[in-house]
């Protein structure tokens, strides 16, 4: 019901943090949706991996696999492969945009950071990079502008730059008084973070996030 809600608004694409499957991959293309999927969590030792992700022997098998499954499907955009890692893992993360590279050579790679002004290391990383500035309430949203400036900047206005605006309330993740001293964005600044990552140099905007707008 959700994937008909959303298929009904301006959006055209996902990311779903768990990977789909095919059946999900069709529902999604029939609705004329595409589809961000995320391999994100496959670095072994790192903190959100699968159980069965022992060494990183195994990282390249489960990498291999998905993408043998889901590389011709015609819902997919691009792969999720880096979600704001270090920079101490960078060499890591260039091994992985190289084997992406040979076994997908038809899709980009996204990768999401908020070391927006650090870019610049990851730039063996990746072909299409994100920040997410998410400011409201502690900062005001002219920060979604800044980083998208020093992001187009650390990657030398080289890469497609699919920005990740602040849709949600951060007392979701907070407790107690904290959460007390939280508020979701307006539409106002949610329309206004949205243009000024545009106006910066954004050629996509993925709101962060869908689930969060139900949950809060």
């Amino acid at each position: 019901p959700e994937l008909g809600v959303y298929a009904q608004g301006p959006f055209n694409c996902l990311m779903p943090y768990a990977g789909p499957d095919k059946g999900q991959m069709d529902a999604c293309h029939a609705r004329g949706l595409k589809v961000i999927y995320s391999i994100k969590d496959i670095y072994h030792g790192t903190r959100w991996a699968p159980a069965g992700i022992r060494s990183e022997a195994d990282e390249v098998g489960w990498i291999t696999e998905r993408v043998a499954l889901h590389r011709r499907h015609p819902a997919l955009l691009a792969w999720y492969i880096n979600d704001e890692l270090p920079v101490e893992m960078v060499d890591r993360l260039a091994a992985r945009q190289r084997l992406m590279e040979e076994l997908d050579p038809d899709h980009p790679t996204w990768v999401v950071l908020y070391q927006y002004d650090q870019v610049g290391q990851y730039m063996d990383t990746f072909d299409v990079i994100g920040t997410d500035p998410y400011p409201i309430p502690e900062k005001p949203a002219g920060t979604a502008l800044e980083w998208t400036r020093v992001t187009r900047e650390q990657s030398h206005g080289l890469r497609a730059m699919w920005q990740v605006p602040q849709v949600f309330d951060w007392g979701g993740y907070r407790k107690g008084g904290e959460r007390a001293k939280t508020r979701a964005p307006t539409l106002a600044e949610m329309r206004a973070m949205a243009w000024q990552c545009i106006a910066a140099g954004a050629n996509g905007l993925v709101f962060y996030s869908f689930f969060d707008l139900h949950k809060m």
